[in-house]
């Protein structure tokens, strides 16, 4: 069973422990292609894909750090399902937010390409909707707590703001609850790291995001937000 390992980053400071858990799998990974500070996130995502030669892959963010036996584990399940599967989602551990979400992805290759990245926020879940609909549906282990690894681990503060303030954006025509868990976080830990993201996602609510994840924007953004909070003292 081959599978490569696909990392799109833009400088984030867990980037070279994300590197090296890639290279120090158990099972090796067949290739690793990285994509780095290529914006927006959609022209990334397909530049990478193409460069992919296994039937799988997985995809990470360059917050990313793998258990050695990620790979193993991955492979398992490919291994063990009846053909038919187009994606399996691994959970990890959420350093920051102290649970664990879905965001470790393992892909089959030509279906993923053929269904095409679309340039907007949300292009993650659009492109296994599409996959979904051509037969190439997802198990999402990240319900039964199969975890490959951690994300988030020690944040700088921009990490907080892009991170809170694009959820903000995702969240506001649904039922996001960021929020809730940035409160409860913030009165028991104390952590002012919490409130940034609080206030994050509270700029976030006022802004809109034409395409998908772009690093150059959120900068922007960043910005604006810090003239923001010190105009308010």
């Amino acid at each position: 069973m081959r599978i490569d390992a696909v990392v799109i980053s833009v400088g984030e400071p867990q980037l070279r422990r994300c590197l090296d858990s890639v290279a120090w799998q158990t099972v090796r990974f067949n290739s690793i292609v990285h994509i780095d500070n290529v914006v927006p996130q959609a022209v990334a995502l397909r530049a990478a894909s193409e460069k992919v030669t296994a039937d799988w892959f997985m995809l990470l963010g360059g917050d990313m750090v793998l258990l050695r036996n990620a790979v193993a584990v991955a492979t398992s399940y490919i291994e063990g399902e009846s053909g038919g599967m187009g994606a399996f989602h691994f959970g990890l551990w959420d350093g920051f937010a102290r649970l664990v979400i879905p965001a470790c992805k393992v892909i089959r290759a030509e279906p993923f390409r053929r269904a095409g990245v679309t340039d907007r926020l949300d292009n993650d879940y659009r492109v296994q909707r599409r996959m979904e609909r051509n037969g190439w549906p997802t198990e999402r282990l990240w319900k039964k707590n199969v975890i490959l690894g951690s994300h988030f681990e020690d944040p700088d503060d921009f990490q907080v703001f892009r991170r809170y303030m694009i959820a903000a954006i995702k969240e506001r025509r649904s039922a996001g609850k960021s929020h809730l868990v940035l409160r409860d976080l913030h009165e028991r830990t104390g952590d002012g790291r919490y409130a940034l993201a609080m206030r994050a996602y509270e700029f976030g609510r006022t802004k809109e995001y034409a395409g998908s994840h772009n690093l150059d924007y959120d900068r922007q953004m960043y910005q604006e937000f810090k003239l923001k909070e010190a105009s308010h003292g």
